[in-house]
């Protein structure tokens, strides 16, 4: 695996590395706080009943597609080889450091249970289909011998976790003052909020510190809280153990 993620032809080509694009992240939660303030007491307990009620906690996201486009701009080319264990993972590689993002984070940064008819599971794999598609909808771009049009594409699935990874694994986001981390809550999920919605030159201010001292986390590991928590032995369990078939939760 070491040989192909090293390989440069695995990557997208790093003089594009700057290809700016207009990235639409359909499942980002950027209006779930506009409902939250129309909520009246009754319906604002009903969902905080819910296995997102902690979203009512969760700081608010600004915009930062761009962000979300740059880390995949680092994407490495999916591949089976990549995943010998058959779970599926999404590759990046930023300056020296190989990162991953798979179930494990999306369980950490959720908290949502893994196992049959769960959501962290269900949610996991939909929206895995779409983040690793997000290499083809690059990789077409750069290839096209001509680039009249700038680059635009959707994500769908629940791509407000990934966010938070990214805050969690490249620690010059914090650096720059993008985002704070407003508490050491669990899930990860309530610590992080935006301070601005970003410009393709704060990203670039952000990648310029992970090259001048402040490179990116490799792993994103489990702290005392979590490695003994409900959620997040269910996906141990669901992930190594005989749990595989995933449903839609009613």
């Amino acid at each position: 695996m070491e040989d192909y993620v090293n390989n440069p032809a695995n990557m997208h080509d790093f003089s594009f590395i700057n290809v700016k694009a207009f990235a639409n992240l359909k499942g980002s939660g950027g209006n779930i706080w506009e409902v939250f303030e129309v909520l009246d007491d009754v319906r604002h307990a009903i969902f905080r009943d819910t296995v997102f009620g902690y979203f009512i906690d969760v700081p608010h996201l600004q915009g930062d597609a761009l962000l979300f486009h740059k880390m995949f701009l680092h994407q490495i080319r999916p591949d089976p080889v990549l995943s010998p264990d058959g779970i599926n993972r999404l590759y990046f590689r930023v300056g020296n450091t190989k990162m991953v993002y798979g179930p494990e984070e999306f369980c950490l940064i959720t908290s949502f249970n893994f196992g049959d008819f769960a959501w962290g599971s269900y949610l996991w794999d939909f929206t895995y289909v779409d983040l690793e598609d997000t290499w083809s909808k690059i990789h077409h771009y750069l290839s096209l011998s001509e680039r009249r049009q700038t680059l635009k594409y959707s994500v769908s699935g629940f791509t407000a976790p990934i966010r938070i990874w990214i805050y969690e694994m490249i620690p010059a986001v914090r650096a720059c003052g993008f985002v704070l981390r407003k508490n050491k809550d669990l899930p990860r999920m309530k610590r992080w909020s935006g301070t601005k919605k970003l410009k393709w030159v704060d990203v670039n201010k952000i990648w310029s510190k992970t090259q001048e001292g402040l490179p990116p986390r490799q792993n994103l590991l489990p702290g005392d809280g979590e490695i003994t928590s409900c959620y997040y032995m269910s996906f141990q369990e669901y992930v190594y153990g005989e749990g595989k078939a995933v449903s839609s939760p009613e």
